[in-house]
């Protein structure tokens, strides 16, 4: 992997950023425009809640579901597509953020990057995490990374192995991926969580009773207390951080269920999504 400086690199993405948007004619990604300073890594308040535990997170926002016309979520169930953020609705593991204005924009010319320039997106996230890891370093703080913030791609598990010094996670509804960091195959600095749909319950069952965690959107507000087991197993509240290597291992992680508005509506329609408990 190249040891480019972030601005050389960021200069090559602007300099071929006409290509780039061309191969996404057709698309939503077509209209969105890249910013003077091109930058993957971000944040969110939960993200911020590591803060205390002395982990310095960032986290990626890309398109999610099908938003950017290209399919960013393949395990994704009816139900999640029509409560996710990309529908307006409501977000159980991600910024609660609705994507319009300047968020889509941003959202979208990440996904653009990532399907249409992945050798320049691969070699910019490579430069930020090593900025972001010297960071936390020299403020005493473990550093953590989250790529799919509102996607699930996967590419957390190929970055873990190219930067072996920073904590890389993931929630997930791919179910082997899952399986596999669990058994520790994309080496030990990755931790994914199994995410609950309402569809794959004999699956989530299987993972805990293997020792991994599984998140479960609840039919209660974030700062609601949490119940003690679901399904029978133990619980972790999986809203006081996003710090998720750091609960139990099987453990349900319980996420409340968050809308920007219409909450109740939006709960009544959650069906299997959102768990009653």
């Amino acid at each position: 992997m190249s040891n480019r400086s972030m601005a050389s690199i960021r200069r090559d993405i602007v300099a071929e950023w006409p290509t780039t948007l061309a191969q996404c004619a057709g698309t939503p990604m077509a209209e969105c425009d890249l910013p003077a300073i091109p930058v993957l890594l971000g944040s969110s308040t939960k993200i911020e809640q590591g803060e205390s535990l002395d982990i310095l997170s960032a986290v990626i926002y890309m398109a999610p579901g099908r938003s950017s016309g290209r399919e960013m979520c393949a395990f994704a169930t009816a139900e999640c597509r029509k409560l996710c953020l990309g529908g307006n609705g409501a977000v159980g593991e991600g910024s609660g953020l609705l994507v319009t204005g300047s968020s889509k924009n941003s959202m979208l010319w990440k996904t653009a990057l990532y399907f249409h320039n992945r050798g320049l997106f691969i070699e910019l996230l490579t430069a930020e995490v090593r900025a972001h890891v010297s960071k936390a370093k020299r403020n005493g703080m473990v550093p953590a990374v989250r790529v799919d913030g509102t996607s699930d791609t996967g590419l957390g598990a190929r970055m873990a192995w190219i930067v072996p010094d920073c904590q890389w996670f993931d929630y997930t509804k791919n179910y082997k991926r899952a399986a596999t960091a669990l058994a520790g195959k994309y080496g030990p600095n990755y931790t994914t969580v199994l995410s609950y749909t309402g569809e794959n319950e004999a699956l989530c069952r299987d993972h805990l009773d293997n020792g991994g965690r599984v998140a479960v959107v609840i039919d209660r507000k974030k700062d609601d207390a949490k119940p003690r087991t679901i399904m029978g197993y133990p619980v972790a509240n999986g809203d006081a951080h996003d710090a998720v290597w750091l609960h139990n291992p099987g453990h349900v992680v319980a996420l409340g269920f968050k809308a920007a508005k219409d909450r109740d509506s939006k709960l009544d329609n959650a069906e299997s999504f959102v768990m009653a408990v």
